[in-house]
């Protein structure tokens, strides 16, 4: 069975529901498992991923035409190299309209590329509508909700239906107010955090986010056991 280069486009067509930070835990959890990673920060109207990891972050447009090819180019590419999207909310309708219509979802599995959207799942009717939006248009689309307990314990989860075991809502627990705001500044990197590096940091609030990043940890861990067996299943279809 060939292990097909995973790219994960973390979005919400909404402002301030804890997007960029799920990309930047997603790219530290590939990190510290060893792995090169390629994130790419497409939000027009400022940059976000790319102030927290600049190191293994490009800025990229889907403005016009050329930003629109190089950034799919790269993302079709089958180089064992996992992908992560950081898609601001301004970009989001335009990212899903071009990616369907180029059908980057057929190009990708045609090249050994998974395509994982990892939605933001958010109280209202504008986020189920947009993902209800972007189920219709890529059947194929590997779409996951993430439910951000920040956002509330209690959100509609049967607005957000997944289409296969695969595709299980992630959630990200809770993080008490005190401590989000040690992990939101740019100067705090969870890479060094763990590693130690970080000595400011009290004993019990290093407790308190280390059990909680573990937590993240192992809901990123069971969504890629959950795709490969996935794609392990659909290998051994005659």
């Amino acid at each position: 069975m060939a292990v097909r280069t995973p790219v994960f486009v973390v979005c919400s067509p909404l402002e301030r529901v804890g997007k960029t930070l799920i990309a930047r835990l997603l790219t530290e959890f590939l990190i510290a498992d060893g792995r090169t990673v390629e994130s790419f920060d497409v939000n027009s109207d400022q940059p976000s991923l790319v102030d927290y990891l600049p190191g293994c972050t490009t800025m990229a447009t889907i403005a016009d035409t050329r930003g629109q090819m190089a950034l799919f180019d790269r993302l079709t590419r089958d180089d064992g190299t996992p992908k992560v999207v950081d898609l601001g909310h301004n970009a989001f309708e335009r990212f899903f309209t071009v990616m369907a219509q180029v059908g980057l979802v057929e190009e990708a599995h045609r090249r050994r590329v998974q395509v994982v959207v990892l939605f933001v799942a958010s109280p209202g009717p504008a986020a189920p509508r947009a993902y209800a939006a972007v189920q219709r248009w890529m059947p194929g689309l590997k779409l996951v909700p993430v439910h951000n307990e920040v956002l509330g314990r209690t959100l509609q989860r049967d607005q957000y239906p997944a289409r296969s075991g695969a595709s299980l809502p992630l959630h990200i627990p809770l993080l008490a107010a005190g401590l989000h705001r040690i992990v939101i500044p740019p100067a705090f990197s969870f890479s060094d955090f763990r590693a130690g590096k970080l000595r400011m940091i009290t004993t019990s609030y290093r407790f308190e986010i280390e059990s909680w990043m573990k937590r993240v940890f192992i809901e990123f861990r069971e969504l890629e056991l959950r795709l490969l067996l996935a794609t392990l299943r659909l290998s051994l279809q005659p």
